[in-house]
């Protein structure tokens, strides 16, 4: 017995792992009586030699054998018996069997549960299960790890995995948790940040939008740097702010916008300038739904005077969007601004007349007014038309789409069989009938997602904004007659109208001079 155990020794210093093996096993075989300790150590002759040549089957069966031999105290054994059924789990990650690497990681926690490798076992267990996108097996894993080792060096890659693991999982709102927890266990400001954005995105999309405003505050109020996150996270506050019908406060995230992008300078990027124009795009649409909403009634001059006043605000306001250079910002400023013209010659026609009018003065009354209508209405269907030039540059968006309907309405001969097509840029050239005097240029991109054409104008919205790096400069003037009623017109007749032509569209001389961004 003496000599077979030194045998069995002798040999596995020799790295003869097969012969010590023999040797070891003829002791057990021969001896089964022997003492414990002669017996425990052939069997660990049979596990340390079996490990030594990757039988690690073979291994963790003896380890077995040595474990019942052996006091619980005896940590290294305990580590040798993991370690054996680790090796299992590596050989079969290697063989590209991750479903079976999991099980041999996992069975550690039930053969040697005091292990110091069990808890590097698991980890690798929940990521063989992450391969296989078995989404409930690896959080169920990951849940166990966090509870089973609390104070392990694991614990902030736990929370990574278990966010990814529920995000892709489709529980969003516990993805959006782990994500808090993520930015809360951070080691760096911009790994925070950037939890924290995840987090805020997650909320949002699993409905739970007061839980998301609530991380965009906390990131706009710690987070100023760098401009373009701020300004991208004040957008999707003024879009959450959106859903909740929060119209004063979406406005305000709005504003935010548009001042950071005023204040940018060098850090103005392409996406911080887009984003500001659509902010701006929205803060002055409600001056347009104002200005129509004023009609020519009694008496006639002061609310003339007072529309008057209105439709130069209105061009103006819209008129500044150009200096954005974003090509569905201006082609947006363009539509508005041709139907601010087009809703000051209808407002001429339709206003209120005088109660005294006798029928034939009615008529006159009413001839003046059209005359006085028509320039207007020749301005908007030019401006109409500079869209459809933008469209020539290669921009398409909803906008142009809009002003190609309206175009079909006011001139159904030159544009109707176009604005039935299947779309506005499919053969433009046989509707666009004359060049303006000076073209748009422009280095387009078209946008992604317009919102869909329709016959009224509303705003242009998009969370994920292209932008686009316009030059946009003044098609042809058209004059237009507005001289006054005759002198002896009825004493109620209207004052002259304003000249169509007074008020700047997108690109004049003086939107040049302001300068446009590329």
């Amino acid at each position: 017995m003496l000599v077979l155990g030194a045998a069995a020794d002798d040999l596995y210093s020799l790295e003869d792992h097969a012969g010590a093996i023999e040797q070891a096993r003829r002791l057990i075989a021969d001896y089964p009586d022997a003492e414990r300790e002669t017996l425990r150590g052939a069997w660990l002759t049979i596990a340390h030699a079996s490990f030594d040549s990757e039988g690690f089957e073979e291994a963790e069966s003896a380890y077995l054998r040595v474990t019942e031999l052996s006091s619980p105290e005896d940590d290294a054994v305990t580590d040798n018996l993991a370690a054996a059924i680790y090796k299992q789990g590596e050989l079969a990650r290697a063989a590209d069997d991750p479903r079976g690497a999991a099980v041999h990681f996992q069975r550690i926690a039930a053969v040697a549960p005091d292990s110091s490798i069990r808890p590097m076992a698991e980890y690798d267990a929940a990521a063989s299960l992450i391969s296989l996108e078995d989404w409930g097996a690896a959080a169920e894993v990951l849940a166990a790890f966090r509870v089973d080792h609390p104070d392990h060096t694991l614990q902030r890659d736990v929370t990574r995995q278990m966010a990814h693991v529920l995000r892709s999982d489709g529980d969003l709102s516990r993805a959006a948790i782990e994500y808090e927890r993520v930015a809360d266990e951070a080691e760096s400001a911009e790994e925070r940040a950037d939890a924290l954005g995840v987090a805020a995105d997650l909320h949002e999309e699993a409905g739970e939008l007061r839980r998301s405003l609530d991380i965009l505050t906390t990131l706009v109020t710690e987070y100023t740097d760098p401009l373009e996150r701020l300004v991208v996270t004040r957008f999707k506050m003024a879009e959450i702010h959106g859903k909740l019908e929060e119209a004063s406060e979406r406005r305000e995230a709005l504003r935010h916008v548009v001042a950071l992008d005023a204040d940018a300078g060098p850090e103005r990027t392409p996406l911080v300038r887009g984003l500001a124009a659509k902010a701006a795009l929205e803060l002055v649409e409600p001056a347009f739904r104002r200005y129509a909403s004023i009609d020519l009634d009694q008496p006639f001059d002061r609310s003339l005077a007072r529309k008057q006043r209105t439709l130069e605000a209105v061009v103006s306001d819209f008129e500044s969007l150009v200096d954005y250079g974003v090509g569905e910002v201006t082609a947006a400023a363009t539509f508005y601004i041709a139907e601010a013209y087009g809703e000051f010659g209808r407002a001429l026609v339709e206003s209120e007349r005088p109660a005294d009018l006798s029928p034939a003065d009615r008529l006159d009354y009413d001839d003046m007014l059209e005359e006085q209508a028509f320039p207007f209405e020749e301005r908007t269907i030019s401006l109409h038309e500079k869209n459809l030039e933008l469209a020539r540059t290669g921009i398409a968006n909803a906008w142009i789409e809009r002003s190609l309907a309206r175009l079909a309405f006011a001139s159904p001969g030159r544009y109707a069989k176009q604005e039935a097509s299947t779309g506005p840029l499919e053969s433009l050239d046989a509707y666009v009938y004359r060049a303006p005097a000076r073209a748009i240029a422009s280095n387009p991109t078209p946008p992604a997602d317009p919102p869909e054409a329709e016959t009224k104008p509303e705003t242009a919205a998009s969370t994920a904004p292209e932008v686009l790096a316009e030059s946009t400069e003044d098609a042809t003037t058209r004059e237009s007659d507005t001289s006054e009623l005759p002198a002896d017109a009825l004493r109620s007749s209207p004052p002259a109208a304003i000249d169509a032509s007074s008020v700047d569209d997108p690109g004049t001389p003086a939107g040049e001079a302001r300068g446009n961004e590329s």
